[in-house]
C-alpha cells in the first residue's frame, strides 16, 4: 500500500504522535491490535498500513486521517478532539455538554495549580 516515500512519510508521522504520547511501540501495538514489530515496520517505511489500522492509529494519536496520511490537518476544531467529545457536542445533549463543562473546568483549575 503507497510507495516507499508515503511509507517512510506516514512512519515518521506515528513515530512523532507516539513518543509525544509517552508511548512505547508495544503500547501502541496494543491499542491497534498489532505487533511491536508491526508498529516499527509501520515507523520505518518498511510496510504500507490498512485503512483500518489507519483508523485506529488516527484515533489512538489523536490526529486526522489528512494529518496521518497526507501530513496535513483539517482546520476543523472536530479533528483535533477525541471523537467521543465530538460527539457529545454534535448531540446537542444539554447534560451531557453540561458534564464535559464541568470536566474541562476541573481540569483548567487542575492545571493551573
Amino acid at each position: 500500500m503507497g510507495d516507499q516515500s508515503t511509507n517512510e512519510s506516514i512512519g515518521k508521522r506515528v513515530a512523532r504522535l507516539r513518543k509525544l504520547r509517552h508511548l512505547t511501540q508495544a503500547q501502541l501495538a496494543d491499542q491497534i491490535g498489532s505487533t511491536a514489530k508491526h508498529v516499527s515496520e509501520i515507523e520505518r517505511g518498511v510496510t504500507g498500513i490498512s485503512i483500518d489500522i489507519q483508523i485506529q492509529l488516527s484515533e489512538k494519536l489523536h490526529c486526522s486521517l489528512d494529518y496521518l496520511i497526507k501530513g496535513e490537518d483539517y482546520k476543523s476544531v472536530d479533528s483535533f478532539l477525541p471523537s467521543r467529545i465530538t460527539e457529545i457536542l454534535h448531540s446537542q445533549d444539554v447534560q451531557e455538554m453540561n458534564v464535559l463543562m464541568d470536566y474541562l473546568n476541573l481540569y483548567e483549575k487542575i492545571r493551573q495549580k
